[in-house]
């Protein structure tokens, strides 16, 4: 998983990581893929002037041979008051017609986390900017998708 570096108290923290279903989904197109957009993620936050004091941690389940996620489509996970920080975690299906449209499911779920996370950091009371958020996964659209 990745994140942006900054000693301030208000910045973006958006990480992203994958749990792989099993050792054959390595270096899958899907895997290569979460990694471009992490990869992709920390540059745009590295080199953008971006905060929110609330933060993402997005987790893609990926099916396999030993493990299937438990659940279909997004779900709150861990949600940490004191580190400000909020899991989200997406459940990959198994078939996609063409490797597009599982790029465009991946980045396309981002912003479904983003807008399933607003209210709950609004009822901790904790500065949350999906505007910023959004902003980044649209960066992050153009930069990893394949054209």
């Amino acid at each position: 998983m990745h994140a942006a570096e900054n000693t301030g108290d208000n910045w973006m923290k958006f990480y992203i990581g994958s749990v792989l279903g099993g050792p054959e989904i390595s270096r899958t197109p899907i895997d290569t893929f979460i990694s471009r957009v992490a990869r992709a993620s920390l540059a745009y936050q590295e080199s953008h002037d971006i905060s929110s004091a609330g933060g993402l941690d997005i987790v893609y389940h990926v099916p396999g041979g030993i493990l299937q996620p438990e659940f279909e489509g997004l779900r709150t996970a861990k949600f940490s008051k004191k580190d400000r920080m909020l899991m989200v975690q997406i459940s990959v299906p198994t078939l996609f017609d063409n490797e597009r449209h599982l790029e465009n499911f991946l980045v396309e779920s981002l912003r479904d986390a983003i807008q399933l996370a607003k209210p709950i950091f609004k009822a901790a009371e904790i500065s949350f900017s999906p505007e910023e958020y959004l902003r980044l996964v649209d960066a992050l659209e153009t930069t990893t998708i394949s054209r």
